[in-house]
């Protein structure tokens, strides 16, 4: 029954096309909620992701010749499985905020794992503390 759980939620996540959305602030509202640790770490390394991808684009736009363009990938293209690590830290480290889910929907959505074993494991802990978030059903 569990393996039929994580198996639904999987498929779940990957055919929504759902993408974790920073937190709305609204400016110079005092009433505004303070932004935790776990949210704004995960902001940074989304942050991080999308210039890299951006820069590489740009570059790769730029490339005159196929052999450049399969360079500029293989030397500029930001892997997500790079960008992982910290995302599990960062849900490990506070795993009931609602930010920790978005960490874990962005490792399940962008980096391409074969180990088993985590992708499991990323599984459960949506399973286990985020059911409720919302970003799982957008």
């Amino acid at each position: 029954m569990k393996s039929a759980t994580l198996a639904a939620l999987m498929i779940l996540v990957s055919a929504t096309g759902m993408r974790a959305a920073p937190m709305p602030q609204v400016e110079g509202d005092a009433a505004a909620p303070a932004v935790s640790k776990t949210r704004a770490g995960f902001e940074a390394i989304q942050k991080e992701y999308q210039d890299a991808r951006k820069a590489f684009f740009e570059e790769y736009g730029k490339a005159t010749s196929d052999e450049a363009k399969e360079a500029i990938y293989k030397e500029k293209y930001p892997k997500a499985e790079l960008y992982s690590p910290r995302l599990r830290e960062l849900a490990a480290a506070d795993p009931k905020d609602p930010a920790a889910g978005d960490c874990l929907v962005w490792i399940l959505q962008n980096a391409r794992s074969e180990d088993d074993a985590e992708i499991k494991a990323t599984l459960a802990a949506l399973l286990e503390h985020h059911l409720d978030n919302p970003v799982i059903y957008k």
